[in-house]
C-alpha cells in the first residue's frame, strides 16, 4: 500500500490525473483497460485528465458501477464520466462501456457482461475508486456481500443510506482482479477510513466495511486530500 497525502487541492488533482496518465503511458502500444468509478472526488481529475494532451487511442475506459436511473439523470455517473471526460475525449478514446440503464435490469446486465469480456483475463490495468463514509466502495455496501456471487462478474445491490437505493455493480472478485488500484479520498470526513486501511486491527470485518477488502492489495495507492 503507497499512500500520499495531500494538503493542496490543486496538487492532487494533477497528481491523480498524472497517476492515469503514467499507467496509460507505460502500456505503449497494448490497449489499456481503466475502470472509472463515480461519486464527486474524481471529478475534477476526470476534468483534467481529459484537458491532458495525450495519445488516448489505446484506452477503453469502464464504469465501475451505476445507479438505477435515466443516463441522463443527475445522479447518474454516466452521466458525470461522460461531462468530465469522455465527451472530451470521445474521438481519441478506444471505447467507454457502462450500464445502459436505458435498457431492462437484465438486459443491462448481459450487455455489461459482455463487454467485460473484452478484457483480457477479467482483470483491469488499473481501476479507480472512491470510499465512503459506511466503507462502502463502488456500489459494494456494508451487509450486502452476500448479493454477489463469486462467479458473478455484475451484480445488482441495494442502499438504505441514499436516495437512489437500486444499484448495479462491478463485483469485489473483479475489482480485485485490478493489475492496480488507485483510491481517492477528499476530506477529514474521510480520515477515519484512512485510519482503518492503516490499521491492524483484525477486528474489521469485511461485512461491516467492505473496503477492508482491498487493503492486501499488492498494487494499492491511496491519494488523501485532507
Amino acid at each position: 500500500m503507497r499512500i500520499t497525502k495531500f494538503d493542496n487541492e490543486k496538487q492532487f488533482i494533477e497528481d491523480s490525473a498524472n497517476f492515469v496518465l503514467t499507467e496509460i503511458i507505460a502500456q505503449k502500444n497494448k490497449d489499456v483497460f481503466i475502470g472509472l468509478s463515480g461519486g464527486s472526488t474524481p471529478e475534477d481529475i476526470y476534468r483534467n485528465l481529459g484537458s491532458l494532451p495525450v495519445n488516448l487511442s489505446n484506452v477503453l475506459f469502464y464504469l465501475v458501477d451505476e445507479r438505477c436511473v435515466p443516463l441522463d439523470s443527475p445522479f447518474s455517473n454516466f452521466q458525470m464520466i461522460k461531462d468530465t471526460l469522455t465527451s472530451k475525449v470521445k474521438d481519441k478514446i478506444k471505447g467507454f462501456f457502462y450500464f445502459d440503464t436505458s435498457l431492462p435490469k437484465a438486459e443491462t446486465i448481459k450487455k455489461y457482461e459482455v463487454e467485460l469480456h473484452m478484457i483480457p483475463h477479467k482483470s483491469f490495468d488499473l481501476t479507480i475508486l472512491g470510499i465512503g463514509e459506511d466503507g462502502h466502495f463502488a456500489s459494494i455496501f456494508p451487509n450486502t456481500l452476500a448479493n454477489f456471487d463469486d462467479g458473478e462478474i455484475v451484480c445488482e445491490t441495494t442502499t438504505e443510506k441514499f436516495s437512489v437505493r437500486e444499484r448495479l455493480s462491478l463485483s469485489p472478485r473483479l475489482i480485485l482482479r485490478s493489475k492496480k488500484i488507485l483510491v481517492l479520498l477528499k476530506g477529514e470526513k474521510k480520515k477515519h477510513i484512512l485510519d482503518k486501511m492503516t490499521s491492524n486491527d483484525e477486528t474489521i470485518k469485511k461485512e461491516d466495511f467492505p473496503a477492508i477488502m482491498l487493503k492486501h492489495h499488492p498494487n494499492l495507492t491511496i491519494h488523501y486530500l485532507s
